[in-house]
């Protein structure tokens, strides 16, 4: 609640709740709704009017256990704002913000303003919110920066049969290279794998029948594919492509309209992760 004015009444008659001295009283553990009738004495005078201000500090809303931390991809170079929290806190709490756990410096406001993005601000930042009555930490974001995916020809090389190039872009995100004798056909064949911190190595072993090779690169999207039935009416499921370690949610719906979370989980280094779901369920993926 905002502090409210109130007025104070001296009266003899009526008992006392509570009976204190000093400029400042505290009452735990007040209704929200209750009203409170402040009998106020001095030295000086026996009865009259004085003003007064309260408020009604109450514990500040923890978020929910397994809460997924949102993760925010960002070009280097460019402005993001992250808030403490959402909505109305009044009185507002003190806050500290946190990356990967450490305390940041002169980072107490509700809003922290990052930028323009370096890598050395990628991290987990957490905000510690303190009101006197209760201490909670929210967790609000994973910030990673979102670097472009490349292959740089002028560092292709052949080294005898063997002709190769880097791949650079974010570590962990899987991306598939298919090649090709002539891009008007199918690809002779099609490699997939996970980008590392330099990068991923591409090498083809050889021209084989064709003088001439063809590339095609581009990360692999985070995808639902259903990879056949089960004898016991269960469809067997498969998580492909995303980055690594990125949360992602499954949805179910028995009728395609409504639809509610059916499990939490995040994108692994195994090339496929399955699971088995009933067959008459429908579902959905989304990060």
């Amino acid at each position: 609640m905002r502090p409210v004015p109130g007025t104070a009444r001296f009266d003899l008659v009526t008992p006392a709740h509570a009976c204190a001295t000093g400029p400042e009283l505290r009452l735990p553990e007040v209704p929200a709704n209750e009203d409170l009738l402040f009998s106020v004495a001095s030295a000086t005078e026996l009865a009259g009017e004085i003003p007064l201000e309260f408020q009604l500090n109450a514990p500040l809303p923890a978020q929910p256990r397994n809460h997924p931390v949102p993760a925010l991809d960002r070009p280097e170079n460019t402005p993001l704002t992250l808030r403490a929290w959402e909505g109305d806190l009044a009185p507002p709490p003190q806050v500290q913000w946190l990356r990967d756990g450490q305390p940041l410096p002169d980072a107490r406001g509700r809003d922290l303003l990052l930028g323009p993005l370096t890598a050395a601000q990628a991290g987990r930042y957490s905000a510690v919110l303190d009101n006197g009555v209760s201490r909670v930490t929210n967790q609000v974001a994973d910030v990673a920066l979102d670097r472009p995916l490349r292959g740089d020809p002028l560092a292709a090389a052949v080294n005898g049969a063997t002709f190769s190039f880097t791949l650079t872009g974010n570590p962990g995100q899987r991306v598939a290279v298919e090649r090709y004798a002539d891009l008007s056909a199918p690809p002779l064949d099609r490699h997939t794998d996970w980008l590392g911190e330099h990068g991923l190595l591409y090498e083809d072993d050889g021209p084989g029948t064709s003088p001439w090779r063809y590339y095609r690169y581009g990360a692999e999207a985070l995808r639902l594919e259903p990879a056949g039935p089960l004898t016991d009416g269960r469809v067997l499921w498969r998580v492909r492509g995303g980055r690594l370690g990125r949360p992602y949610v499954l949805e179910a719906s028995s009728d395609g309209v409504a639809w509610s979370p059916y499990f939490t989980n995040s994108v692994r280094l195994a090339d496929t992760f399955a699971f088995p779901a009933p067959q008459n369920l429908q579902l959905r993926i989304r990060e």
